[in-house]
């Protein structure tokens, strides 16, 4: 079967030369390059403002360090506009330490850099001119120019679980305290916990690391709850009123149905029968069509992704690579060639980032679990399919010896 459905690049096979396929490539690539190209240039252009998102963390610390509840709206700080702190008040106390001890200058030099950093190798590996680059093009268009100046710190956390698994993934361990301290800054993170299913490693030891980093989160907050019962509060009616009144994203909540529901415990269910769908389409595309660890770990940040119950635009950095391994796994059924599946995509795509806006970036969310669903599906077809010529061979064989 992983010999049947390798992630193999069939796209263009039929070109006259190299160069060929590589201008075409070019080309799609900087066509759905442009909304992000377009859009940054103009924020660059016309906003005088940037980072407002890390300077919701910033005068949090500046709060703390005054005595203040970092959760006070509204928050007044010198030459600063930032949004609404909705993080674990530890955040805040952490800041607020290093601001008395090295300064506000350093610690924004320090988050710029690494902001930057990340997000350069980010956007480097994203248009590195290989196989996967024309799979990963169409799925451009979601990243907003608006994305960056944000300054939020999801793209950090992003970014560095990717690189993390990329560059050591056969060290899954490593990812634990990662994923452990993502999730205590922005609890929405514990979806990465199942990217452990993702690893190579025997079933055990993946429920294993999810057990020991799930067990390190809940009594963090457990502690937390119970020595400032006060301060826990105030950062659970931040981030409720953030999630479920501001904005409910492009994901699972800001679905048009979820929209309606008030109640938590159906809100729960759904969500549940939602993850387990996407979960068992994402592994059985892992498990049956992919024998790189590094693309395994891929198509599971990608499903974490689209597990994430409130994906905001500045949290799709990430997201084309597992969404390209997933297409690059199918070859073909049928008359339906790869080439024919990456067509649809390029349309699809195409025609969601022309429609824009909210509608648009929600349909595109539609898309992509409908795509990991259907490549997932097809791969557990093709699986029983392959198991029913073995069983047919193997009759044969027996009957002609008989």
């Amino acid at each position: 079967m992983k010999n049947f459905v390798q992630s193999t690049f069939v796209l263009n096979s039929k070109s006259k030369s190299g160069s060929h396929i590589f201008v075409s490539t070019n080309f799609v690539a900087i066509l759905f390059m442009l909304p992000f190209i377009i859009g940054s240039i103009r924020n660059i252009i016309t906003t005088h403002h940037w980072f407002a998102d890390f300077e919701a963390l910033s005068c949090a610390g500046e709060m703390s360090s005054h005595k203040l509840s970092p959760y006070i709206q509204p928050v007044v700080c010198d030459n600063a506009q930032p949004t609404i702190f909705v993080y674990p008040p530890a955040i805040a106390n952490f800041l607020s330490t290093i601001q008395t001890h090295f300064g506000l200058s350093l610690e924004i030099a320090v988050y710029g850099f690494v902001f930057f950093a990340i997000t350069s190798q980010i956007l480097r590996l994203l248009i590195l001119p290989d196989k996967y680059r024309i799979l990963r093009a169409p799925f451009y268009g979601e990243i907003p120019g608006s994305a960056l100046p944000s300054g939020n710190i999801s793209i950090i956390l992003h970014g560095l679980i990717f690189l993390q698994a990329t560059y050591f993934g056969a060290r899954p361990f490593l990812l634990v305290p990662l994923v452990v301290l993502a999730t205590i800054i922005k609890p929405t993170f514990a979806v990465y916990f199942a990217l452990f299913l993702f690893t190579d490693r025997p079933m055990k030891e993946r429920f294993a690391l999810i057990f020991f980093g799930v067990t390190c989160v809940l009594i963090y907050f457990l502690q937390l709850e119970y020595f400032d019962p006060g301060a826990f509060s105030a950062w659970q009616l931040a981030a409720h009123n953030s999630a479920f009144f501001a904005d409910h994203g492009n994901s699972f909540l800001g679905l048009p149905f979820v929209e309606t529901i008030k109640s938590l415990s159906l809100l729960l269910f759904l969500y549940g029968i939602f993850v387990m769908v996407l979960l068992i389409a994402g592994l059985s595309i892992s498990e049956l069509c992919l024998e790189n660890q590094a693309q395994k770990y891929q198509i599971g940040i990608a499903v974490c992704l689209l597990l994430y119950p409130r994906l905001m635009s500045y949290d799709l950095l990430t997201l084309p690579f597992g969404l390209a391994v997933a297409a690059g796994s199918f070859v073909k059924f049928k008359r339906f060639q790869a080439s024919h599946l990456t067509y649809i995509i390029q349309f699809t795509c195409g025609i969601l980032i022309l429609i824009g806006g909210r509608a648009g970036e929600r349909l595109l969310f539609d898309f992509y679990c409908l795509l990991v669903l259907g490549l997932g599906t097809f791969a557990i077809y093709m699986k029983y399919e392959e198991k029913n010529f073995v069983n047919d061979k193997t009759t044969d064989v027996i009957s002609q010896s008989t």
